[in-house]
């Protein structure tokens, strides 16, 4: 099914930006995957009894234990409709993401998390949400609702997801395009467990393809105002797409007298994915994208159609996830601190 949106200015642009898409922390950033996969130098027992979170709309920070902030970040980021192993997948990604986040906090504290290892902000972490917020959204479906998210993570609190035993960027996303995009090519760094997967059942998703429509005169706005590109009289002659990935994402693309990536024109008119082709009739472009995230990781959707299909919270794991080793959290090799 597609879903055709029109959009007439910038500011009605719908971002379609995903929760996960920091999971790869930038090049310059201190905490950068390359010099976090360092093998572990000590094996301790795990003994993190709770992790502290900021919430960014009050400010406050909060003490909070394993189990309810993964529940509560379950329940922000996969619908509650979902197959339950599809769930335990989930919450073993959210807490594996948790701990690295931790590790990474204990080892060079952000000033801008006052004290906090993880955020509620999903630009910056995942995405979160209280029971007391749930039990407004859910209403009297909560408690049926809240004992099957409570029952998933439960099961596997105790799982956490490791590669060179540590704990791995446990990279997720809504909807791929067909197949999961390798990290390299969304945040130029080579990761062995994050490339490329089958998840072709995403396509059979009702929100796989997604039209955003914009005018002329606003496009032309846009790229002069991102990209200070020039272009030429004929709108049909704006765009030009150099290279895709090989998931097929758009890689490199030429706009007027500028050449750009697929993800900074994603960024710049809101899409939902960088996996789009681009159209122009009647004064209108139209930017038609497949799968809705980063693509890099897990598939939620795909996941869920995995689950149905008799696949265990382990099997949809170790197809997303390449090479990677499943462990007791009391297992996990530390770093010296």
């Amino acid at each position: 099914m597609r879903k055709i949106v029109k959009i007439l200015g910038l500011t009605a642009l719908i971002l379609g930006i995903p929760t996960l898409a920091i999971l790869i922390p930038k090049q310059d950033d201190s905490s950068a995957v390359a010099s976090e996969t360092q093998s572990a130098t000590q094996q301790v027992k795990n003994t993190i009894p709770t992790f502290q979170l900021l919430n960014h709309k009050t400010g406050k920070v909060s003490e909070i234990s394993q189990s309810d902030y993964v529940k509560g970040v379950v329940a922000a980021e996969m619908p509650i409709s979902f197959e339950p192993e599809a769930l335990k997948a989930q919450a073993v990604a959210a807490h594996t993401y948790a701990l690295r986040r931790y590790y990474q906090q204990r080892k060079t504290p952000s000033p801008d998390l006052k004290g906090a290892q993880l955020s509620t902000d999903p630009s910056i972490c995942q995405a979160f949400v209280s029971q007391e917020e749930l039990k407004q959204r859910w209403g009297d479906a909560y408690e049926t609702n809240w004992n099957k998210i409570s029952q998933a993570v439960d099961e596997v609190i105790e799982q956490i997801i490791t590669y060179d035993n540590q704990p791995i960027v446990a990279a997720y996303h809504s909807l791929s395009g067909g197949t999961t995009e390798a990290a390299k090519s969304v945040w130029g760094q080579d990761v062995p467990y994050l490339q490329p997967v089958d998840s072709s059942t995403d396509a059979q998703q009702p929100n796989y393809e997604n039209t955003v429509m914009i005018e002329e005169k606003k496009v032309k706005q846009t790229l002069k105002e991102h990209l200070k590109a020039e272009m030429p009289e004929d709108p049909n002659h704006w765009f030009s797409i150099l290279s895709k990935t090989s998931s097929g994402s758009v890689d490199k693309v030429k706009v007027g007298n500028v050449e750009t990536t697929g993800l900074e024109i994603r960024s710049i008119f809101g899409l939902k994915s960088s996996n789009f082709e681009i159209s122009y009739q009647d004064g209108v472009f139209h930017f038609t994208t497949k799968g809705h995230g980063h693509g890099v990781g897990m598939s939620q959707y795909g996941a869920n159609e995995l689950a149905k299909q008799g696949k265990t919270w382990q099997d949809i794991i170790n197809h997303y996830y390449s090479n990677v080793s499943l462990i007791n959290i009391n297992d996990l090799p530390l770093e010296n601190t």
